[in-house]
């Protein structure tokens, strides 16, 4: 039997991904950084799971793997070289152009992630926009580039790039967003179409549901927001979060007895 000084890092990631309590997981994840430090996706999950407590941790795990992603760059640029000088180097394969490109690629993209963790949204866009240039495949970061442009209020720029997402990825979640930055944009009436986008390009499932309730809330419709959160919550009774949006629309609207019903349904769910 395995005891846990003989583990390796694979045994540890896979204890993780088995593992249900969260302590015992993120002790996972820490033994696997001690084997390799220079993780930067455990480190990435490690942040993750501090930022529920504690937001220094989570910074410092983000910012640790911000310098495990640049150190990976740097290997794959060497060995690249390497091979360059070498046509016979062990990675030949590995790194032919294609390869290294969209490999590239998928790190920056995890680096841009960390710096928007970070809230380090100029350096998040400059390497989604680099993941994107070097795999144009990577269309969701059009959408991160727009969600970062709106952290930094640079609503112009937010619009054009959720425009450019929209393009490769008609979907009512792009929609949603893409009015929310017209209406901080103070484009009202583009906004409301976009809800109206939102709301029409939905499906039936809980998600969709929820996204509805969102629009109709921004165009004014109480009656249509609580239905379709009340739908949301049928088909997903485990989401807390529905059940939270439903809790404060009862208490915005004066209804403590129905506010206090979902405010308990949630206090029950959190003791199981």
């Amino acid at each position: 039997m395995m005891t846990s000084e003989t583990y390796g890092k694979s045994d540890w990631l896979e204890k993780y991904q088995t593992a249900t309590n969260p302590t015992i997981k993120r002790e996972c994840l820490e033994n696997a950084l001690l084997i390799d430090p220079d993780d930067g996706d455990v480190w990435m999950t490690l942040g993750d799971m501090h930022n529920t407590n504690s937001k220094n941790k989570a910074n410092y795990c983000w910012k640790m793997a911000v310098k495990a992603y640049s150190k990976l760059l740097k290997k794959i640029q060497s060995d690249a070289t390497k091979y360059l000088k070498s046509q016979t180097f062990p990675l030949a394969e590995e790194l032919k152009t294609e390869n290294v490109l969209k490999r590239n690629s998928s790190i920056l993209f995890s680096q841009a992630s960390a710096y928007y963790n970070l809230e380090m949204y100029s350096l998040a866009i400059e390497h989604y926009l680099k993941s994107y240039e070097l795999n144009p495949e990577a269309t969701l970061c059009l959408h991160y580039v727009a969600e970062a442009y709106d952290e930094l209020e640079q609503m112009d720029n937010a619009i054009k790039f959720m425009q450019e997402y929209i393009k490769t990825n008609d979907r009512y979640q792009s929609h949603y967003c893409l009015g929310g930055y017209y209406w901080k944009y103070n484009e009202i009436d583009l906004a409301q179409e976009s809800y109206w986008n939102c709301i029409e390009k939905a499906n039936d499932d809980a998600d969709s549901c929820y996204y509805k309730s969102l629009a109709f809330y921004m165009l004014g419709s109480k009656t249509n927001q609580e239905a379709f959160l009340k739908i949301a919550i049928e088909l997903d009774p485990d989401k807390v979060g529905y059940k939270l949006d439903l809790a404060v629309f009862y208490e915005e609207n004066n209804n403590e007895k129905l506010a206090k019903k979902y405010y308990d349904l949630i206090h029950k769910s959190k003791k199981k």
